[in-house]
């Protein structure tokens, strides 16, 4: 791979942070006496090149790879600090409480998760069902030549 210059990395690094091209360039670049249009030039130029645009996706899955053990943290604190609580080895007050609950939904440790079979039902099934509901309200289903279904 073809080593960067500071300037680049400077750029991917914003970019990889969600920073819009424009605002990386100006950034990392020095683009005071520059008008809108050669900053979009310049970044989107910059972007293209293979080893700048390799950094930018190295440093965004470097940055979801920590968001995601950031995440599972927040999930044991909160299961940890909630099973404290339950058994009555920790008090907290109603703010902590409250605290421990949003951090707890931000993790997704409040996510309601249905499991188990999924029906699965045919087209002609489901288009059945479709023209029962809409025949209650004078609704009729045409197929695809145009006519109306029986």
């Amino acid at each position: 791979m073809q080593r960067l210059t500071g300037k680049q990395e400077a750029f991917a690094r914003e970019v990889a942070r969600g920073a819009t091209l424009a605002d990386a360039y100006r950034a990392a670049y020095n683009a005071k006496n520059m008008g809108m249009n050669p900053i979009r030039t310049e970044a989107s130029r910059l972007m293209a090149h293979p080893a700048v645009s390799l950094m930018v996706s190295q440093k965004r899955e470097q940055i979801n790879r920590m968001l995601l053990v950031s995440a599972a943290n927040d999930r044991e604190r909160v299961l940890d600090s909630l099973r404290a609580i339950v058994d009555g080895t920790v008090v907290v007050s109603a703010t902590q409480l409250r605290a421990l609950e949003l951090l707890g939904k931000s993790a997704g440790v409040f996510n309601e998760r249905i499991e188990g079979p999924r029906a699965t039902r045919t087209s002609a099934e489901i288009e059945t069902d479709i023209a029962k509901m809409l025949g209650g309200c004078g609704i009729q289903l045409a197929n695809e030549s145009g006519t109306v279904a029986d």
